[in-house]
């Protein structure tokens, strides 16, 4: 599905998300003309649990965005660098992966490349880093095939013995 579709399709879902969630308050709100009607005079209350699956609907398509903007970032303005892994750290429960680091003009620019579980022999070793060449700090180590794949480079036979890992 590309980039088009993807926005179609969630603004669409956010449409009808926030039409049935209205529609559910309207149809509780009893407007029934007759003579003995009292208008209901409280706040129209929102369940918290729609409120919460929208802020997480948003939270995922704006991430995904922001990831595709920095891939397309390197891309426009690609240099290729050589870049050691140099440990497998956790930082949450939930984000574990490798520390990577590499020199760009005589100075040294770190990385995190997310993978899980620490299964990659890949520690000391040394792998291609995609990066803007304006920004520097806007880079990613080329690990895995599917990581060559994103910035549209060719998957070196060097690296076969990581196909098993993918």
């Amino acid at each position: 599905m590309g980039r088009i579709e993807i926005i179609i399709t969630t603004t669409l879902s956010l449409i009808a998300a926030f039409y049935y969630v209205f529609n559910k308050l309207e149809s509780k709100k009893g407007n029934k003309p007759n003579k003995h009607f009292k208008p209901d005079t409280k706040k129209i209350k929102i369940h918290p649990g729609h409120i919460f699956l929208l802020a997480i609907a948003v939270f995922v398509v704006f991430g995904y965005f922001n990831e595709n903007r920095h891939i397309d970032n390197i891309n426009k303005n690609k240099c290729i660098s050589y870049g050691r892994v140099t440990k497998y750290i956790s930082l949450y429960k939930s984000s574990k992966g490798y520390n990577y680091e590499f020199y760009r003009d005589n100075k040294i620019y770190q990385g995190f490349y997310s993978h899980w579980p620490n299964t990659l022999p890949i520690i000391n070793k040394v792998f291609p880093v995609a990066l803007d060449c304006d920004d520097p700090e806007n880079n990613a180590i080329l690990i895995l095939p599917n990581d060559f794949k994103r910035y549209n480079l060719y998957f070196p036979d060097s690296l076969n013995w990581l196909i098993q890992y993918d």
